[in-house]
This record gives C-alpha cells, structure tokens and sequence, in this order.
C-alpha cells in the first residue's frame, strides 16, 4: 500500500533502533514520498516516535517544541562516559542513595535549570555531531544550555536501581538529567533504561509498533492509525476560508483579513505576527503567518 496522506503515525520505537533507521523502516512499509521524525530518541531508548509521512514533514519542528514525558531508570555503582547503558565505566562506587535522599534532592532540579549534554549527544561542535569528535578521542567541550524541568518524581529505589518520571521541555538529556542527580547525591549512576512516554498529545497508550505497522499496512487498512494534520496541530489556532480565498492561499498569495478574524489578530503582541491553521472545507491546507491582518501563507499542503 502507497499511502498518500500528509498525516502522522505515533510510533513505539523498539531499543536497538536508531530513529533514523525507524524513519528508513517506515519509508519502505508505507512507500510514502517522504518521512520524518519528531524529536530523536537514542538507540536503546524505546517508547513514542512521531512520524511525519509526506508534506506532513514540514510540521515536524512544531512537535518538537512540545513537551515530554519520559521514564527512566539510573543503575548505581557506575558512572559510564556517555552516561548510559551503551558507555564504558569511567569510575565505579559502592556508595547508594537513601530513597529520602533522592526525595530531598529532586526538587533542585525542577524549573528552569542549567544542563551540560552528554559529550556522546547529537550536539554539533564546532560544525560536526558531538558523538562523533568523542568517539575518535577528541577532548569536546559543550556548553551548558537552559532547559525547563516541569515534573519529577521518584517511582521507586533499591540498592541496584531508581525508577524515575519526569515531564520536561525541549532540548533536555535525559542521560545528563541522571549523571546530574547521582553527583548531587554523591554516588555513580547511569541511564540503564529510558522510555519516551509522551509527546505533545502523542501518547505512548495509543502508540504502535514497528511489527504491527507493517502488517496493518500490508492488508491496507491503516485507517484510524493515520493522524491528520488538523488534528495534531490542534495547539495552533485556525481560521476558516471560503473557496475563493483557499485559492489564493494555495497560490501563494496574501490575504487581508476582516474583522470577524481580529480575536486572533490582537492575541499574540509578537512583532513577527502569529502562527495559523488554515482550513477550507474542514481541511488543513496551510500554516500560515497572520500579522496586522495579513494572512501569508508558510507551507501549503
């Protein structure tokens, strides 16, 4: 089956699976023109990939920007280079935390807080991928970025391992969000487990897997397993046109827009104008930039 659609698809990633190997997989099930991610997820990491299929791809930053979920186990005893389960020991320890310890500390790292990715992350150094300058040895050196910790809370500890969930913002390691809290406790610990349950409105309850995709697919019934893009970027406020003004949208051209649209005019003092969904005949046709009551549209679909 060649599906068409610009839609998405909320995609239980299996460990083992590079998100760029995930996107290669799903090209080949669903033979769409084009297929992208929504926020990478490292190769033992499991749990919701967004998949954007065909024109739908160029909604992917909007995904990204959204906040996640995820939960995650730190193993005690070891701190590894790449702060996960995938690294080399770098120094061992046979210190453990106390579970009202790791309480007391974990309201440190809620709110805006600063983080130093992992030296073997994706971060570009100096033009080339972070992981890349660290696997032939380089001394790299990443600065610390802000990012926004919204929830946290401890699961359960033991004296081999914590079970962790945390709600967050773009941008945040997860791996560095665990070495951090091992050196704030004074112990080693490690990411050993790491599960992405939540992505803007992509849950991991209603995602699927890599197998069952592919057999949907093959006896072409993905029906309600496609997403629309109306649907998904339901964050971002709409307005509805007529026929004749959907055409000059789809032909590139700007609009000036009545009174019925100035609630959405004045509801973003931004200088550089709002971001909208445009919609003719109950379809998504473009995003588009709405400023002083001009409408031009950004990417029709």
């Amino acid at each position: 089956m060649h599906i068409t659609s610009n839609s998405w698809l909320n995609i239980d990633k299996p460990s083992g699976c590079s998100s760029a190997l995930a996107v290669n997989l799903i090209k080949k099930i669903t033979k769409a023109n084009k297929v992208g991610h929504s926020g990478t997820l490292d190769p033992f990491a499991t749990g919701v990939l967004p998949i954007a299929l065909n024109k739908a791809t160029k909604t992917c930053q909007y995904i990204e920007n959204r906040i996640k979920k995820y939960y995650f186990e730190i193993s005690w005893g070891e701190f590894r280079d790449s702060d996960d389960i995938t690294g080399n020991v770098v120094e061992s320890s046979s210190l453990r935390p106390k579970t009202e310890d790791i309480v007391d500390i974990l309201p440190r790292f809620i709110g805006k807080i600063s983080q130093i990715p992992s030296i073997f992350s994706a971060v570009k150094v100096n033009g080339q991928r972070s992981y890349h300058l660290a696997r032939q040895g380089i001394d790299v050196q990443i600065k610390a970025r802000q990012i926004t910790i919204f929830k946290i809370k401890l699961v359960f500890n033991d004296k081999q391992r914590a079970g962790l969930e945390v709600v967050c913002s773009k941008g945040t390691y997860i791996r560095s969000l665990a070495r951090d809290i091992a050196q704030t406790l004074g112990v080693c610990g490690y990411v050993s487990l790491l599960k992405r349950l939540q992505v803007g409105d992509f849950s991991i309850s209603n995602a699927i897997s890599l197998a069952k995709l592919k057999n949907i697919v093959k006896y072409d019934c993905p029906g309600n397993l496609l997403l629309q893009l109306r649907d998904v970027l339901n964050f971002i406020p709409e307005i509805e046109l007529n026929n004749f003004d959907a055409s000059k949208i789809n032909n590139g051209q700007f609009i000036k827009l009545d009174n019925n649209f100035a609630n959405i005019s004045t509801c973003n003092k931004s200088s550089c104008g709002i971001l909208i969904k445009v919609i003719n005949q109950g379809v998504l046709i473009s995003l588009a930039n709405l400023q002083n009551g001009l409408l031009k549209p950004l990417n029709n679909f």
